[in-house]
């Protein structure tokens, strides 16, 4: 059969990957003066060092044979992004670099009240700390307020290796925007009959459900022969679907937070399915199931608590610092606008400025203003890029 001509005004999947890098590029002069000041994230550090391109090795490996819909398909890292994954015109797959970092945070969050038990039975069970627990609620607190003012973590333990858990989220992602591919690609767009009238009623939460079938389909079919990895794996699925969650709940205008509750539940049912096939056990269940319901009961005691401003909390901080180290807070605000959401940071920086205009009579707020002076000095070089001077109407 003759193949059509490709349409040239319809971009290739690698002129859409190539666009999306560039779009999601940190600036080179950003980048340089990041590297300068030696404030490079741990999870861009290791990617800057190995320069692998995983998620489009990945992508070759699992499309390279009998997969014909995704031939025009392909994948690749970039540099930053809003998002976890994403799936371009349903052609180019692109997982920002802080990914892998942002789900191995939220890892070392869930797993922080779990203690080893003083026991010498290798198969005694983790016991659970309440101090641990009260401290991981503060982190959890600390992590929702970076997400809602910078769109930024941390992963201050994550070393080379990245944890089993990691490793499946991030695989999850993926297969969860291959899904997106495939059934944009295919054919037959109809939707499957096991979608509810309500879900149908939906326009985005039927295919992100048919998106997640396929994702949970390809793990536990990588699991099949590795069964010690269905606990750490499906604490994966835990973990992509929990950041999701948590990003949505900074954003609260939209219905993702409802979409990812109904969404876990789904993967949940299929799971038990999947056990009774003998491709899922009870343990990792259970252990999923442990993982989801600690993350919503961190949720549930967040009622009438604000969430910490870090960027208030840094401009406070340092002005009760010595003015030698003041330079530290401009590489935080450095890095946050050059991999997390800059916009979003020069807004609440405005926004505290103008809120320390309007009390000027108080010392906490001439220390914020002094500090703020600072940066916008400070960062003077990267300025026309960076936008700090423009941002505060200076």
């Amino acid at each position: 059969m003759e193949v059509p001509p490709q349409d040239p005004s319809i971009p290739t999947a690698e002129e859409l990957l190539r666009e999306c890098r560039m779009s999601q590029d940190v600036h080179p002069k950003l980048l340089a003066e990041v590297e300068r000041r030696n404030v490079t994230p741990s999870w861009a550090k290791r990617f800057d060092e190995q320069r692998e391109d995983w998620l489009k090795e990945l992508h070759h490996a699992v499309t390279r044979e009998g997969w014909d819909v995704l031939d025009a398909a392909t994948a690749g890292v970039v540099e930053r992004g809003q998002f976890l994954g994403m799936a371009a015109a349903a052609k180019a797959i692109v997982i920002p670099i802080s990914t892998p970092g942002y789900l191995h945070a939220l890892l070392d969050l869930l797993a922080k009240p779990m203690v080893h038990p003083d026991s010498v039975d290798p198969e005694a069970k983790m016991l659970w700390d309440p101090l641990r627990a009260q401290q991981a609620l503060g982190e959890f607190r600390l992590m929702l307020g970076m997400l809602r003012e910078t769109n930024y973590l941390e992963a201050p333990h994550m070393n080379d290796a990245w944890k089993r858990p990691v490793i499946a989220a991030t695989r999850f992602i993926y297969y969860h925007e291959l899904g997106h591919v495939a059934h944009a690609q295919a054919q037959d767009h109809r939707l499957p009959c096991w979608l509810t009238t309500s879900e149908l009623e939906d326009p985005v939460l039927p295919y992100e459900m048919v998106a997640d079938q396929l994702a949970l389909s390809m793990l536990l079919l990588e699991f099949r022969n590795h069964k010690d990895l269905l606990i750490p794996g499906m604490a994966g699925v835990v973990l992509a679907l929990g950041l999701i969650t948590m990003k949505a709940y900074v954003e609260p205008d939209g219905p993702e937070m409802m979409y990812a509750v109904k969404r876990m539940n789904r993967l949940f049912d299929w799971a038990e399915k999947a056990k009774l096939l003998g491709d899922c056990t009870d343990e990792a269940i259970t252990m999923a199931k442990h993982f989801w319901n600690s993350l919503f009961s961190y949720f549930g005691k967040l009622e009438g608590n604000p969430l910490p401003s870090p960027i208030y909390s840094l401009l406070r901080q340092t002005s009760e610092q010595p003015k030698s180290v003041w330079p530290a807070a401009s590489g935080h605000v450095l890095k946050w606008c050059a991999y997390g959401n800059r916009a979003q940071v020069l807004t609440t920086l405005r926004s505290i400025r103008d809120q320390a205009v309007a009390q000027a009579g108080d010392e906490k707020a001439k220390g914020v203003l002094e500090v703020i002076g600072f940066l916008v000095d400070d960062l003077r070089d990267v300025d026309p890029i960076l936008g700090l001077r423009e941002s505060l109407h200076l």
